[in-house]
């Protein structure tokens, strides 16, 4: 799955197909302004996500649509992984956490936590939504959906999603642009492995996660196709413990139910579900992977140690690059491309 940011101000699919209508329950949707380019070319270059290019995904077919939990809290502001179609997001290491956070100057890590999503919140497209309360109002007893297109994509919010966000990503940019060599000497040297031609790494600055999900896509629907997303009470040693949610309609929809699984074990330390992530992506030239080969080598064979930095930050950088302004929808389980807006974000999901 990845992301395409707006162009001008306006929403640019790569579906060439056509777009289809965005629906969200969210009344102050409003696009983004898309991301200046920056002019620093020293081997590598720190992007946003939503930069991501659909037009070379659109032949590929995902065959893992879990969301991402690894861990006891799932994916944290910081995380450094790479990130492919079958599998999603995978971390490597965490810029606060362990070594790295002792050995170099780290901008401060300040979390927020905007409004995130409530309970039977429902983002859709193509798709009629409506949500059924159990008679005393305590939890979402049905999701009802209906396709109103051929093709198109629901996320329901059996439990409420919280947002947790760095409060300034602009410092983790910067830090990226002056030690991009340290941060993918580190992340290999942990992967212990070189990483592939073409293959990038990605920080985390933000997520959205939740406790539970159910998550749909669909093609060649009929019109007025039903989609039903329904509760059931999950039973242990004989007690009735909690709400959990099936697909009891999907017609030919791929669809996905998940829930942390921590919930009922007595291990539960927070939502580890995360449906959505922003950050940067850190792509390298061939130039620099052999310059940071050559590097390790010979420190290797000296028993020295170098940052591998290389390059420092230009004073014409100062925020010059791109934002991170745009998240990223895990689990989407068929070949469609599905926009969102959100606040002042703009969602793009694809399989």
């Amino acid at each position: 799955m990845s992301v395409q940011c707006p162009i001008n101000g306006t929403l640019a699919a790569s579906n060439s197909e056509g777009d289809n209508e965005i629906e969200e329950n969210n009344e102050d949707a409003r696009p983004h302004d898309g991301p200046e380019q920056s002019q620093h070319d020293p081997g590598y270059n720190v992007s946003s996500m939503d930069e991501l290019d659909l037009r070379s995904l659109q032949s590929q077919v995902t065959t893992n649509a879990e969301i991402y939990t690894r861990g006891p809290r799932g994916i944290v502001p910081g995380d450094v992984g790479t990130f492919d179609l079958a599998y999603g997001f995978k971390k490597i290491f965490n810029l606060w956490e362990g070594e790295f956070a002792t050995n170099y100057d780290l901008p401060t890590k300040k979390i927020v936590h905007p409004e995130g999503f409530a309970e039977g919140h429902t983002i859709t497209s193509s798709t009629s939504s409506k949500i059924h309360r159990s008679e005393d109002e305590s939890y979402i007893q049905l999701f009802e959906f209906q396709c109103d297109a051929e093709q198109g994509a629901v996320l329901a919010c059996t439990t409420s999603a919280d947002v947790e966000e760095l409060d300034d990503p602009f410092a983790l940019r910067n830090f990226l642009i002056q030690h991009a060599g340290v941060v993918y000497q580190h992340a290999t040297s942990l992967a212990q492995r070189q990483l592939a031609d073409e293959e990038s790494l990605y920080i985390v600055s933000g997520c959205i996660k939740s406790d539970s999900w159910g998550i749909a896509a669909y093609q060649r629907a009929k019109s007025g196709q039903k989609l039903t997303l329904e509760s059931r009470r999950y039973v242990e040693d004989g007690n009735k413990k909690g709400i959990v949610y099936e697909w009891v309609d999907r017609g030919q929809a791929e669809a996905r139910f998940g829930i942390n699984s921590r919930m009922g074990a007595g291990q539960y330390e927070g939502k580890n579900q995360s449906l959505f992530l922003r950050g940067f992506k850190l792509a390298f030239s061939s130039s620099f992977r052999v310059r940071m080969h050559a590097l390790k080598q010979a420190d290797l064979d000296t028993g020295s140690s170098d940052d591998g930095q290389g390059e420092k930050e230009p004073k014409s950088s100062d925020r010059s690059g791109p934002r991170s302004s745009v998240w990223v929808i895990y689990g989407v389980p068929a070949k469609v491309f599905v926009k969102f807006l959100l606040n002042e974000w703009v969602y793009y999901a694809v399989q």
